[in-house]
C-alpha cells in the first residue's frame, strides 16, 4: 500500500490568478450592473422619449436634448460592448494569467472609466429628462396660453357675430326703410302722373278751348264764305254751322213706330229685282277686263279702245258749265279705262272772278290740287269744323284736299284754273249747296228743326241756289236775275 500522498501547496501564482478570477469575476458583476443600470436608463430614457412625444413634440429643444441622450446612451451601449469583449479576453487571458493580469487590470480600469462615463451619461440623461420635462411643461403653459387665447377668440368671434346680427338686424330695418321710401317715391311718381295727366288734361282743355275760340273764329270766317255759295246772309250761314249753347243730344227718342216711306212693292217686284241683280252681277265677274279695266257694253272684245291722251282743256267736253262761274271737266276710268289701271282720276277746273266752288267733300278719294293760273280763296275743315287750311293760293302752287274733308274754294279777281289729281279711278263729291245738295234733298222741317232756324231761312237755304257746282258770286247772280 503506497503511502498517501501529501497534498501539494497552492502556488502563490496560483492564489494570484484565483484574486485575479475573483475580481474579474466581480468587475463581470459590475458590468453587470452597469448593463442593468444602462438598460434602466434605456427604459427611462424611452419613457421620457414616449412622454416627450406625448407632449406632442411642441419643443424643438425637448427633442434635440433627447436625441443627445439617445447618442450617449448608444456610446454607453458601446461602451458595454466594449467591457464585455474585455471580460471575454479576460477570461481568455486567465488561461494565460500571468500574461493576461496586467490586462484584466487594464481592462478594470477600462471598465471603471467606462462606469463612470456611463454615470456621467446617465448624468445628462436624467438632467436632459429634466430640461426635458420644463420644456414639457413650458409647452403646457403654451398650450394654456393658446387656449386661453382660443376662448378669447371665440369670445370675440360670438361678440362679431352678435354685432353681425345687430348689423343684420339695422340692415333690414334700413331695407324695410328704403321699401317705404321706394313705396312713397312710387305713390309720389304716380301723384306726380296723375298731376301730369291732369295738367294734361288741363292742357287739352285749353286746347279745345282755344280751338273752339278758333273755330268761332273760323266760323265766322266761314260764315263769310258759306253765305256767297248759298246766296243767304251770314246769320243764316252760322246757324248752319251750329250754335254753341245747342245742347241737344245726338241720338233722337222716337214715340211710337219709325218708319221711312218708300213706294211699294209687289213680291214679284222683288224678285225680279233680285234676279236682275244677280244677273248683273254675274256678268261683271264673266266680263270683268284685265288689271281691273271696267267692261263697258262688251264691244271692247272686237276692238282696242286703249287710249292715252285726253285733252281736258277743251270747253267743249265740260261736265259742269256755268256762264256766270266757269267750267268743269272730270277725267275718270269711265271716259278713259287706262285709269283703272293706275287708280287715278283728274278733273281741269276753270272759273271766271269771284267764282265759287261749291261747298263740298271728297267721298273717296284724296286730292292734290294745282294752281295753274289766276288765284283763289281755299278753306279746308276736318271733322270738327276746325281749318286746317286758310289760305290764298296763287299760280305755281298746290295744297292737298284729304277725303271726306269739307272745301271750298273762291276764286280771285283775276280767276282761277287749276289741275287735281284724285286717288280714284272714279272719284266723287258730295256737294253742300245747289240744286244737286244734300241740303236740297232735305225737307224744310228737317232744316228748320235740326238748325233751329224759321221756315223762311230753310227755304233761303233750299232754293237761293238753282245752280249745282260752279256757282256765281252773289253780285253777279243777283245781275243774272235781274
Amino acid at each position: 500500500m503506497a503511502p498517501p500522498t501529501r497534498p501539494t501547496r497552492p502556488t502563490r501564482a496560483n492564489n494570484n490568478n484565483k484574486d485575479a478570477n475573483n475580481n474579474n469575476k466581480d468587475a463581470n458583476n459590475n458590468n453587470k450592473d452597469a448593463n442593468n443600470n444602462n438598460k434602466d436608463a434605456n427604459n427611462n430614457n424611452k419613457d421620457a422619449n414616449n412622454n416627450n412625444k406625448d407632449a406632442n413634440n411642441n419643443n424643438k429643444d425637448a427633442n434635440n436634448n433627447n436625441k443627445d441622450a439617445n447618442n450617449n446612451n448608444k456610446d454607453a451601449n458601446n461602451n458595454n460592448k466594449d467591457a464585455n469583449n474585455n471580460n471575454k479576453d479576460a477570461n481568455n487571458n486567465n488561461k494565460d494569467a500571468n500574461n493576461n493580469n496586467k490586462d484584466a487590470n487594464n481592462n478594470n480600469k477600462d471598465a471603471n472609466n467606462n462606469n463612470k462615463d456611463a454615470n456621467n451619461n446617465n448624468k445628462d440623461a436624467n438632467n436632459n429628462n429634466k430640461d426635458a420635462n420644463n420644456n414639457n411643461k413650458d409647452a403646457n403653459n403654451n398650450n394654456k396660453d393658446a387656449n386661453n387665447n382660443n376662448k378669447d377668440a371665440n369670445n370675440n368671434n360670438k361678440d362679431a357675430n352678435n354685432n353681425n346680427k345687430d348689423a343684420n338686424n339695422n340692415n333690414k330695418d334700413a331695407n324695410n326703410n328704403n321699401k317705404d321710401a321706394n313705396n312713397n317715391n312710387k305713390d309720389a311718381n304716380n301723384n306726380n302722373k296723375d298731376a301730369n295727366n291732369n295738367n294734361k288734361d288741363a292742357n287739352n282743355n285749353n286746347k279745345d278751348a282755344n280751338n273752339n275760340r278758333a273755330g268761332a273764329s273760323s266760323n265766322k270766317e266761314a260764315a263769310t264764305m258759306s253765305s256767297p255759295a248759298l246766296n243767304i246772309d251770314e246769320e243764316t250761314a252760322r246757324s248752319l254751322q251750329g250754335s254753341e249753347n245747342d245742347n241737344r243730344n245726338q241720338i233722337i227718342q222716337v214715340r211710337g213706330q219709325l218708319d221711312f216711306l218708300q213706294p211699294p212693292r209687289g213680291r214679284q217686284q222683288r224678285e225680279h229685282e233680285e234676279r236682275e241683280q244677280r244677273q248683273v252681277e254675274q256678268e261683271r265677274r264673266q266680263q270683268g277686263g284685265q288689271q281691273g279695266l271696267v267692261a263697258a257694253n262688251g264691244l271692247e272684245e272686237t276692238f282696242c279702245s286703249m287710249r292715252f291722251i285726253e285733252h281736258l282743256g277743251n270747253p267743249q267736253r265740260a261736265d259742269v258749265y256755268s256762264p256766270q262761274a266757269g267750267r268743269i271737266s272730270t277725267l275718270n276710268s269711265l271716259n278713259l279705262p287706262i285709269l283703272s289701271a293706275v287708280q287715278l282720276s283728274a278733273e281741269r277746273g276753270f272759273f271766271y272772278s269771284n267764282g265759287i266752288y261749291t261747298p263740298h267733300w271728297n267721298i273717296n278719294a284724296h286730292s292734290a290740287v294745282y294752281v295753274i293760273r289766276g288765284s283763289a280763296r281755299v278753306q279746308i275743315v276736318n271733322e270738327n269744323g276746325n281749318p286746317i287750311l286758310d289760305d290764298q293760293v296763287q299760280e305755281g302752287q298746290m295744297f292737298i284736299i284729304p277725303q271726306n274733308h269739307g272745301v271750298i274754294s273762291q276764286a280771285g279777281n283775276e280767276g282761277f284754273e287749276y289741275i287735281a289729281f284724285k286717288t280714284n279711278d272714279n272719284a266723287m263729291i258730295s256737294p253742300l249747296a245747289g240744286r244737286t245738295s244734300l241740303l236740297r234733298a232735305l225737307p224744310l222741317e228737317v232744316l228748320t228743326n235740326a238748325y233751329q232756324i224759321e221756315r223762311q231761312q230753310a227755304q233761303q237755304i233750299k232754293y237761293n241756289r238753282p245752280e249745282s257746282i260752279a256757282l256765281s258770286s252773289s253780285q253777279s247772280f243777283q245781275r243774272a236775275v235781274a
